[in-house]
């Protein structure tokens, strides 16, 4: 629209082209006669008049003019005055050409703020769904967190223990084992007369996971012969390895028929429950553990905590399984104890005289020793297992060697002494403890060494490379 024809509409004037329609005047008198008659025509020219000239550029109506449309069909009729109200309006007449540039400019100006405000409606509206976004995101970061505290809560009795402490009390059982070698070690191999391959092949089976003996039983027996020490190194390094494979690596290595059925004297059954043996379970936890990894390991350590409840646990059931589970922890180190001095270690253990032998006593309190270390550690979320020979037999030795230390009795005191570097592990004395995964039952990818191994070095060759 032009500027032209957007002034007259605005001024109420006609079209460009169109003829202007005159406007009759009607005076103040002639309204009050015909409202007083209003049956009278008004006659009088200077009561009623008809001008012709054009409308005011700023009309006002006042009490004093009303304004009236002409008859279209008739010209020469006089207009009829009908009274009506006076009218009050707000809208203003613009002046000239740059107030209506200026009313113009100010409706732009106004779509341009609607654009603008739509644009930031739509601003809000994609922010409001990114903060709706973080706070569900927030919302599930908190009941992680929650999750964690309740269970922190629940594992509050089973407060994780201090990984130097642990330590300690590892290589505390090692130096005892260390002790009972020393003090029980035969001078030489105790062979029987009738059987001696024999034995030394049984021998040599026994220390599969101890010493690198050689495949001729000649040879096993010249090794023997020419190590210093070698019978007191067989016989710790059997005993060690026999403790830390069949009770620290195995939480389940006291669960057998007989707590079962110490079990069952507390608790009534309508039928036989299934027997359970030690053999099994761990089957069982292996089989869990390629299924899902942590849930396997939570399921084991809260195994052992029933098995092993707190002694501020005070009620008869309590009571009477941490009971049970004692016995059964002792009566399976007392059956390992046996094992030991009834198999191959027979030939490797001096004979005492004396009326009570004391090396089946000192060797079940060894494995009593374990076996409480045992309950502590598999209670918790982390898993432990043992490395023998068969992990560290590739491993040449390193004096900074995050897994294995050289045995004491190779004398080394000089700390900047690397003449044993590069040779290979021979004996392995003590194997070592290694953990995988933390006290919230996460990282089991990751390890770490609580207990070195202690071995005992080739001195003749260096390790295979």
């Amino acid at each position: 629209m032009s500027l032209t024809k957007a002034k007259n509409f605005l001024l109420g004037l006609p079209a460009e082209g169109k003829q202007e329609t005159k406007r009759p005047v009607v005076t103040t008198s002639g309204v009050r006669r015909l409202a007083e008659n209003p049956q009278e025509s008004v006659t009088k020219q200077s009561e009623v008049t008809t001008e012709t000239k054009p409308l005011p550029a700023r009309p006002e109506e006042t009490e004093e003019t009303v304004t009236m449309k002409p008859s279209t069909k008739d010209s020469e009729r006089k207009a009829s005055i009908v009274p009506r109200p006076h009218i009050q309006t707000q809208y203003r007449w613009p002046k000239d050409d740059d107030e209506i540039k200026s009313m113009l400019f100010g409706l732009t100006h106004r779509d341009n703020q609607l654009f603008d405000l739509n644009d930031q409606f739509n601003d809000l509206q994609k922010e409001r769904l990114e903060l709706e976004k973080e706070n569900a995101d927030l919302n599930e970061r908190l009941r992680v967190i929650q999750e964690r505290s309740f269970r922190s809560r629940e594992d509050a009795l089973w407060r994780p223990m201090d990984e130097s402490a642990i330590s300690i009390e590892i290589e505390s059982l090692q130096n005892d084992i260390e002790e009972f070698g020393r003090d029980y070690a035969a001078d030489c191999l105790i062979l029987p007369k009738g059987n001696q391959v024999g034995a030394i092949r049984d021998l040599r089976r026994e220390l599969e996971d101890v010493w690198r003996l050689p495949g001729d039983i000649a040879e096993i027996d010249n090794e023997f012969r020419t190590l210093r020490r070698s019978v007191r190194l067989a016989l710790t390094g059997l005993i060690s390895s026999t403790i830390h494979r069949e009770i620290l690596s195995n939480p389940f290595f006291f669960v057998d028929e007989d707590l079962l059925l110490a079990l069952e004297s507390d608790t009534p059954h309508s039928d036989p429950p299934h027997r359970v043996s030690p053999t099994s379970l761990f089957q069982l936890y292996i089989i869990f553990q390629h299924v899902d990894l942590r849930k396997a390991h939570v399921w084991r350590s809260d195994f052992m905590r029933l098995l092993s409840p707190q002694p501020s646990d005070t009620d008869n059931g309590s009571e009477s399984m941490r009971h049970a589970s004692r016995e059964a922890r002792n009566a399976a180190c007392l059956k390992i104890a046996r094992s030991l001095l009834g198999g191959a270690s027979a030939f490797l253990v001096k004979t005492l005289q004396m009326p009570v032998d004391p090396k089946l006593k000192e060797l079940e309190g060894l494995c009593r020793k374990a076996a409480s270390l045992a309950s502590k550690l598999w209670a918790q979320r982390p898993a432990l297992e043992c490395i023998g020979l068969t992990g560290l037999s590739r491993l040449p030795y390193n004096k900074e060697s995050t897994i294995m230390k050289a045995h004491k009795l190779h004398q080394i005191d000089d700390p900047n002494d690397r003449s044993l570097d590069g040779r290979r592990v021979q004996i392995v004395v003590h194997p070592a403890v290694q953990v995988r995964g933390t006290y919230d039952a996460e990282a089991y990818n990751t390890s770490r060494i609580w207990a070195k191994s202690v071995v005992w070095l080739d001195e003749r060759n260096q390790a295979e490379k």
